[in-house]
């Protein structure tokens, strides 16, 4: 019919009182809610909280990584005399012995930084940890002198990772308030590991222990103190395995999300809010791997080219002089820090095995022959007798530098750490220029112990100005570079004064002195602040 109008078939089908109801009000859709605006790294890490419990868990895992490398290098000298019998140790295989695991750490610590670069913090971290405690257990049980080389070599190689990867892992679970007290808080392990070591060494070396293994190999005391230097590797690995990746490295990466997790987990871990109540939702990132330059290359040699690709802005301008600086810094630090230390337990006991304890310390040690000190050897009978008076002095040291760290953690929110360095620096060169060479043994005692403080401080703080002064997607590669020219001053250094303290026992400190005078002038050169343009 004409004007009707039919419904579809469907409408018919219903519910009477659906066609009675009135319809729903129209609803507009709500709007999106706009996004915050993406934060910074320093927004970011300063909304998780600091000081708490994962940033404090953060400092002790790296504490033990630097303590590691401390441990490998000066940890080998106490047992060469307990070791000696057993290995039929010569004066030259105690050279041998005591340098060999710095020569394979000078050898690994560019590769090792530059893997950290590109593969990671963490898993380069827990790489070479892992490494270090095996081959630290397998040289523990070493049934010859060539063996032993080869595994402390390896502890060597494995080892310079964590020494180097521990300061930019830790800085980068922090922000710029929190970093230069962190920093300096993990530098209380370097005195831990400098009290440790001959605490260690005093109770174990000086224990009669003749246990057999089954496959014929003499548990002896030092063989225990070998195991024992591989401990800390073994915690650090632990602890490592419950971290996250650094986050400022997640972001330099362009990963988003995994930095978010990480810094969420990071807030509700110090705070106890959950994670989802994490106020940043989106993070300012830096270049990702896609976006960075890669060679077009094929062969085995590609994966060497992308890693010198990624750090060859170190070896351009802006970075190349301040990276020659920190070189040059670093290995006048280490040349003060170890260069002297670890001759310290020879010359106190050489001036304790000649009875003299008046007059100046190099008048001392001039008539205070080496052959006082070198142990007897009757036929084929070998008596390895440990002198303990080594031990305690380096106790004393040992606290002084624990002082020291612990004062300048209290104090670090207050120092400039680049100024700090400098002032540190010219106290050592004083101490070397005139007063430790000239005074008695008991006193110079006291003074070294104030100039290794400073110098050990001096390394801590150097570790945390090269942080500030690199960008992250360099730092890694920054601060292994830098220690290997560290450890090349430390060699170096450590054969210079040795050969200097039996020809002009007053030139040695003379040549620490003027180094560490050195140091405190480059010093003054030092960037203050990081390139923000080109930092992640």
């Amino acid at each position: 019919m004409k004007g009707e109008i039919s419904l579809p078939s469907s409408f018919l089908k219903l519910s009477p009182s659906l066609l009675l109801s009135h319809p729903p009000p129209f609803v507009p859709p709500p709007k999106p809610k706009a996004l915050p605006p993406p934060a910074s790294f320093e927004e970011a890490i300063a909304l998780t909280g600091q000081g708490t419990k994962c940033k404090w868990l953060v400092v002790v895992a790296s504490g033990f990584c630097i303590l590691c490398g401390i441990v490998e290098t000066v940890g080998i000298s106490y047992l060469l005399p307990a070791a000696r019998c057993d290995l039929r140790l010569t004066p030259s295989d105690k050279t041998l012995l005591g340098g060999v695991t710095t020569i394979g750490m000078m050898l690994s610590l560019w590769p090792w930084g530059l893997l950290a670069d590109s593969w990671g913090r963490r898993p380069v971290l827990l790489t070479c940890l892992s490494l270090d405690t095996i081959f630290g257990i397998l040289s523990s049980m070493a049934p010859s002198l060539t063996f032993l080389l080869v595994c402390r070599f390896f502890n060597g190689l494995s080892v310079s990772g964590p020494s180097a990867v521990s300061y930019a892992f830790l800085s980068e679970y922090h922000g710029e308030a929190a970093r230069p007290r962190a920093l300096v808080v993990s530098g209380l392990f370097v005195a831990s590991a400098v009290i440790g070591m001959p605490a260690t060494a005093w109770i174990i070396l000086t224990q009669e222990i003749n246990f057999i293994l089954p496959w014929g190999i003499n548990l002896s005391s030092w063989r225990i103190y070998l195991m024992m230097m591989a401990l800390p590797s073994l915690i650090s690995a632990l602890l490592i395995s419950s971290l996250d990746e650094s986050p400022r490295f997640q972001m330099s990466k362009g990963r988003e999300e995994e930095a978010l997790k990480t810094l969420a987990s990071m807030f509700s871990d110090n705070t106890g809010i959950p994670k989802a109540e994490y106020p940043v939702k989106c993070l300012q990132l830096g270049i990702s791997n896609h976006q960075q330059p890669r060679s077009k290359k094929g062969g085995p040699l590609s994966a060497l080219h992308n890693l010198w690709i990624k750090i060859s802005p170190l070896f351009r301008p802006p970075h190349i002089l301040p990276l020659a600086l920190c070189c040059s810094l670093q290995a006048g630090a280490f040349l003060c820090a170890n260069g002297l230390l670890m001759w310290l337990p020879d010359i106190f006991g050489r001036i304790a095995a000649s009875d003299i304890n008046s007059g100046p310390l190099c008048d001392a040690l001039s008539l205070a022959s080496l052959s006082t000190v070198i142990l007897p050897m009757d036929g084929d009978v070998c008596q390895a007798t440990v002198d303990t008076s080594a031990f305690s002095n380096v106790l004393v040291i040992g606290g002084t530098v624990g002082l020291a760290y612990t004062l300048t953690s209290l104090l670090s929110g207050y120092l400039n750490k680049r100024i700090f360095f400098g002032v540190l620096m010219l106290v050592g060169s004083a101490i070397g220029f005139g007063v430790a060479p000239s005074s008695p043994p008991s006193l110079t005692l006291a003074l070294t112990s104030v100039f290794h403080a400073c110098a050990g401080v001096s390394i801590t703080l150097l570790g945390g100005l090269i942080s500030d002064i690199f960008p992250t997607q360099l730092r890694a590669a920054a601060l292994s570079i830098s220690l290997t020219f560290g450890r090349f001053g430390m060699v170096g250094g450590s054969t210079v004064i040795g050969t200097l303290l039996e020809i002009n026992c007053e030139s040695a400190f003379h040549l620490v002195a003027a180094v560490a005078l050195t140091d405190a002038l480059l010093s003054l050169l030092l960037p203050k602040k990081q390139n923000t343009s080109s930092a992640a």
